[in-house]
């Protein structure tokens, strides 16, 4: 995780950053996918921590439309996987495409292509440069599909 003083402005103010709260989403979805049911719990608690508002609501939302639309997620996750099943994925990888696939599909408001660098980052960092250009092209599939439906 970034370095505690870096997240804080000057004044005291935490930066708005939305890689560091999609950071946090796909951990609340990491734990989540190994049968963790409180962490939604621990999300209402974002409160707590030193967020903005809009990061906040970007972490719930995240969660919740992963925990809420997985069966769509994971059919359109297998669909794009070329020959892969999502059991053979990592659960790192899994838990950032499933993430991915929520922006990408729910959230109007975040250009896929951003979404994909993202998600690839964090993939490239805690699983590794192979899972980022796996995860890359299973996000570069469904982008493709979603822009000819358009």
């Amino acid at each position: 995780m970034e370095n505690i003083i870096e997240l804080y402005t000057e004044s005291g103010e935490l930066k708005f950053n939305r890689r560091l709260a999609r950071d946090v989403a796909f951990k609340y979805i990491f734990e989540w996918q190994y049968g963790c049911e409180e962490k939604f719990e621990q999300i209402e608690n974002l409160v707590k921590m030193q967020f903005k508002d809009c990061d906040k609501e970007y972490i719930q939302n995240a969660f919740q439309g992963v925990k809420n639309n997985l069966d769509a997620i994971d059919e359109i996750l297998e669909k794009n996987a070329k020959g892969w099943k999502k059991d053979r994925l990592s659960k790192v990888c899994l838990a950032c495409i499933r993430l991915a696939l929520c922006e990408m599909l729910y959230m109007d408001d975040i250009p896929a292509g951003v979404t994909i660098n993202e998600i690839v980052e964090i993939v490239k960092t805690y699983d590794s440069p192979q899972a980022g250009a796996y995860a890359n092209g299973i996000l570069g599939s469904v982008q493709k599909a979603l822009e000819e439906k358009k």
